[in-house]
C-alpha cells in the first residue's frame, strides 16, 4: 500500500509541475521541505523526505522551516534573477526594492505573513515558524511584495 501511495504521490508532484505550473506560479516549493525544532521534526512531512536526518543536524532553538524554491525556467534562466534570493530580493541602484515572505493562513482565517531568510545564491530558505500553533493545519506560500508574485501552496502542520 505503500509503494503505491509513494507511487501516486511522485506521479501527483510531478504532473502538477509538468502541466500547470510553469504557466501559473513563479516558484515551486519543493515538497522535501522539513520543519525543525533542537535536533527533532517539528513538522508533519512528506513520507518521501527523511526530515528525521536531517533534523538531527539542525540544533534550533525556534520551530525552523527549511525549504527550497525551484523558479520556473524564465526566472532559473534570466541572468539577473536565477536564484531565489535574487527573486526576492531586487536590488536597483544598491537599495533593495522587493521581500519576500510566507503568507500562512489557517482554515478559515485570516492571512498573515511570516518572515524568511535566504542567503545570496541560494534556492533555500528558512523561516520561524513559532507564530503557528501545534495541531493546527496552514496552508502557505512564498509571495514577493512589489510584483506580488507567489509560489503554489504548500501544508504546515506542526506536531
Amino acid at each position: 500500500m505503500k509503494k503505491i501511495l509513494v507511487l501516486f504521490l511522485f506521479i501527483t508532484a510531478t504532473s502538477v509541475w509538468a502541466d500547470s505550473t510553469q504557466d501559473t506560479y513563479a516558484l515551486y516549493i519543493d515538497r522535501g521541505f522539513c520543519g525543525c525544532l533542537h535536533g527533532n521534526v517539528d513538522l508533519q512531512h512528506d513520507e518521501l523526505t527523511d526530515c528525521a536526518s536531517f533534523c538531527a543536524g539542525k540544533d534550533v532553538s525556534s520551530p525552523t522551516l527549511f525549504g527550497e524554491a525551484i523558479l520556473n525556467p524564465d526566472l532559473e534562466l534570466d541572468p539577473a534573477i536565477g536564484n531565489l534570493y535574487n527573486w526576492c530580493y531586487s536590488n536597483t541602484d544598491g537599495q533593495i526594492t522587493s521581500h519576500c515572505y510566507l503568507e500562512v493562513q489557517k482554515a478559515g482565517g485570516i492571512p498573515f505573513w511570516v518572515s524568511i531568510d535566504v542567503r545570496p545564491g541560494s534556492h533555500n530558505f528558512t523561516s520561524d515558524i513559532s507564530a503557528l500553533r501545534v495541531g493546527t493545519s496552514y496552508t502557505a506560500k512564498l509571495v514577493e511584495i512589489k510584483s506580488n508574485a507567489y509560489s503554489n501552496s504548500f501544508y504546515l502542520l506542526r506536531r
